[in-house]
């Protein structure tokens, strides 16, 4: 039951809390009103529909190859979660990965509450020599 799982920190994100982003809380009165309880996976779903939506409007096409391309051209753009960008090129060899604000939240009195927002920075990836401590 809810006993067990009290107190535990993770990334899901809820409507309360002093670390909500304002477009999030936004988004779920929205969701909410229309559709009721909110997904766990939505608010993530709902940003990829609309950097879709952006690269779209940017690319001013359907052709799916001037969208991608347009996606990768956004340069730092706002997400309901907040500020994102694309990047990864050190650690994949590509600028394919979605760098966005990431919840810190806890769970009590049966409610997810979000802490606060942290950004992801790019790091390098580990040398091999760490890879094969013992």
């Amino acid at each position: 039951g809810w006993e067990n799982i009290e107190g535990i920190i993770q990334t899901g994100i809820g409507p309360e809390g002093p670390g909500v982003p304002k477009a999030m809380k936004q988004y779920f009165i929205d969701y909410e009103a229309k559709y009721g309880n909110v997904n766990s996976f939505a608010p993530y779903i709902y940003d990829m529909f609309d950097i879709l939506v952006m690269g779209i409007k940017k690319a001013n096409s359907l052709d799916s190859t001037k969208v991608r391309d347009a996606i990768e051209q956004l340069g730092e753009f706002d997400t309901i979660w907040g500020k994102a960008r694309w990047g990864g090129k050190e650690l994949y060899g590509n600028n394919h990965q979605l760098f966005r604000p990431t919840p810190v939240s806890i769970i009590k009195d049966k409610k997810l509450i979000c802490l606060e927002m942290v950004t992801p920075q790019e790091v390098p990836p580990p040398s091999q020599e760490w890879h094969n401590r013992k």
